[in-house]
């Protein structure tokens, strides 16, 4: 079996976009790389112009597809993973979303995931754990969980460490959004209208009714 070759473009001052089989597979190369396994911009493509068109790949055998995966791809997706995860870790969706936004293949991406689980890296179930207990008395159960569920987090995962959160953790966590929000509190004789707003202000962070109850007291 061979690839065709159905595209080679430019990506930035460095890098070429290299198509096969219609979008079936898409990669990048460095120009260079591209020069040496002769996967240049074509004439037809309208794209530029290289010499000795006539010398410039047409298909890629499955072996050959095969040396670039194995040689080029899978070590620089592996390397750009671990300088991503460098400061902080990240979700496997984060990961993933970052080598598709590389433009690596599916089976490169595959491999890369196979590479994090063997030395336990990219654990959802760890990372949930830690952001929660980051979290928790600064920030709502709802807000923590839809922060959550932005990173790409599976339901069980979340409700797995969401159920650790305790209602002083709700409450703590209210008292602080209202104490930056007003840091002298709402006076006695003030208006009723006041406490409203400020109701509303913390029903929009996601708090409870309960809590937001005792933060302003249960005549609000």
């Amino acid at each position: 079996m061979a690839y065709n070759i159905t595209g080679v473009e430019t990506f930035d001052n460095k890098r070429n976009k290299v198509t096969l089989d219609y979008g079936e597979v898409t990669f990048l190369l460095y120009k260079g790389e591209c020069r040496q396994l002769k996967l240049g911009l074509t004439e037809e493509t309208g794209s530029g112009r290289t010499g000795g068109n006539a010398e410039l790949r047409k298909e890629l055998s499955d072996a050959e597809y095969a040396s670039i995966r194995d040689d080029i791809l899978i070590p620089r997706a592996r390397k750009r993973v671990l300088y991503f995860m460098k400061n902080t870790d990240k979700t496997r969706h984060q990961i993933r979303q970052k080598l598709e936004e590389g433009f690596y293949p599916e089976d490169v991406i595959a491999d890369v995931m196979k590479f994090l689980d063997r030395y336990g890296f990219a654990d959802d179930v760890r990372y949930a754990e830690s952001y929660v207990e980051e979290l928790k008395g600064s920030r709502s159960r709802r807000e923590i969980e839809a922060k959550l569920m932005q990173k790409g987090l599976k339901g069980a995962d979340i409700r797995a460490q969401l159920e650790l959160l305790t209602p002083e953790d709700e409450y703590a966590a209210c008292e602080r959004a209202f104490r930056r929000k007003y840091p002298a509190g709402i006076p006695e004789d003030a208006e009723p209208d006041e406490r409203r707003k400020a109701y509303a202000f913390l029903a929009r962070k996601g708090f409870t009714y309960d809590a937001i109850g005792r933060v302003l007291g249960q005549g609000f």
